[in-house]
């Protein structure tokens, strides 16, 4: 038997919203038994669930406080003697704890709009605001207007986010963890990558005169709108007010050791969070979103082709869309949900790796064939009808997916770089193919989706 036990002491949580929390956390779970042992009080809920795609029989335990107010602490158990602690515990924070906090309500919780920026790589970028209720209020928008149009530039993208939360680290988390999905869904419906903002120290050419310089920068940005310094999501962040002072160099706190021993034990926190965050807490406490004033230029229907376009619009039906996301059964969502964070890292990762790109889209094209319970090929075959090519999608999956991921396969001459193809048929050969597996795999996913979800 495999258990791990975890304490929580959840309190100071509005009352009925641990209970709630358990409910919904167990309501979805099929073939259910639930019991309550007056002599520990606990509640024990045993199902059946995967671990490692093996459905495996598990035994949940809650332990409350005497009034039901307070959840003291959580314990898994597997009897399976092929699960392992660690499964557990992976298990306990992705199917369990997540969720259940997620459900908690604090009595003293506060309205914050926190904004969380992403970039994308495109010609032109997209133009307008747009405002879309998808578990919380969320509004999108280019930050700045560049001119740059004849290559591919890093365009900024800044999400709203409205959320309640006890604290702004609270808010901030809920935020960057709720956007960072927002724009998994999105990238899938436009057909782009989101990159989150990862300053870096880098080399850049500066003309003096009839001289060029090569000088050491940093790259980041400033948000004259909110008055923030960008450098990341995370502790990059900083009102304009102090910038010069505080210099975060990750996302944990320093630790600072009190002598030359490196003694751990010794050691204390260098926190500067309070005075950083006073001006930043009240820019999201006030910050509001509001109507845009700019009319958006929409598309009128989700370009199911896979070709780059120097046009980027948004969708009409991005509304009904994420509507549509959130009517989802519970597994369906949660297949949908990974099939999207995998495209995104295919259109991001995968932008200068052509092999990369394609194993990930055929992963994320699996996700939703396993929502239904079907092979890959069946998924294609199902979804192209007419368009579907047996052999070529057994490429896709065989040859190209599994080689890549298990065996270090290149399959787009990732290291057989020929600068002059003038008169290579081989090179059109494989451009033929790596544009023929990106239309039949996106124009799938975008007919799952107009079927499913539209």
């Amino acid at each position: 038997m495999s258990c791990i036990e975890k304490i929580i002491n959840a309190e100071n949580i509005k009352e009925n919203s641990i209970s709630e929390s358990i409910k919904n956390l167990f309501s979805n779970k099929d073939d259910i038994r639930s019991n309550y042992s007056t002599l520990d009080k606990a509640y024990t809920f045993n199902y059946k669930d995967k671990i490692r795609d093996k459905l495996t029989q598990l035994s949940i335990k809650v332990y409350l406080s005497d009034d039901s107010n307070k959840l003291i602490k959580i314990q898994v158990e597997s009897y399976d003697k092929s699960i392992s602690e660690i499964d557990l515990d992976y298990y306990y924070f992705k199917e369990i704890y997540q969720q259940f906090t997620e459900g908690l309500i604090h009595p003293n919780e506060k309205k914050y709009t926190v904004r969380v920026y992403y970039s994308i790589l495109h010609n032109t970028g997209f133009k307008g605001e747009y405002i879309v209720s998808w578990k919380s209020k969320i509004k999108f928008k280019p930050l700045f207007n560049e001119k740059q149009k004849n290559t591919l530039v890093k365009r900024i993208i800044a999400f709203d986010c409205e959320v309640k939360a006890v604290s702004l680290s609270n808010a901030r988390s809920k935020a960057m963890n709720r956007v960072k999905d927002f724009t998994a869904y999105l990238s899938v419906l436009i057909n782009i990558g989101f990159i989150d903002i990862n300053s870096k120290v880098s080399h850049y050419i500066r003309q003096d005169g009839e001289k060029y310089i090569c000088e050491l920068q940093r790259n980041a940005f400033f948000d004259e709108e909110c008055n923030l310094m960008v450098i990341d999501n995370m502790n990059g962040l900083s009102h304009k007010s102090y910038y010069k002072y505080v210099k975060v160099p990750s996302y944990f706190s320093v630790s600072t050791f009190k002598d030359e021993t490196l003694d751990i034990s010794s050691s204390y926190i260098k926190n500067n969070s309070f005075r950083t965050n006073t001006n930043m807490e009240k820019l999201f406490l006030n910050h509001k979103i509001e109507k845009s004033k700019v009319e958006n230029n929409y598309a009128e229907n989700i370009l199911d082709k896979n070709f780059d376009s120097f046009d980027l619009r948004i969708p009409k039906q991005i509304r009904k869309y994420f509507r549509g996301i959130l009517d989802l059964s519970t597994k369906q969502g949660e297949y949908f949900r990974n099939s999207c964070r995998l495209y995104n890292i295919s259109q991001t990762c995968g932008i200068y790796e052509p092999t990369l790109m394609m194993a990930y889209m055929v992963s994320s094209v699996e996700c939703l064939a396993k929502s239904e319970k079907i092979s890959f090929s069946k998924f294609m075959e199902r979804y192209l009808d007419k368009e579907y090519n047996k052999d070529f999608c057994d490429f896709l999956y065989g040859n190209l997916r599994s080689g890549h991921f298990h065996s270090g396969d290149m399959f787009f001459n990732e290291y057989n770089v020929d600068l002059d193809i003038t008169l290579n048929r081989d090179f059109q050969n494989i451009l033929d193919t790596y544009n023929n597996g990106k239309y039949y795999l996106r124009k799938a996913i975008i007919a799952w989706i107009k079927h499913n979800i539209l």
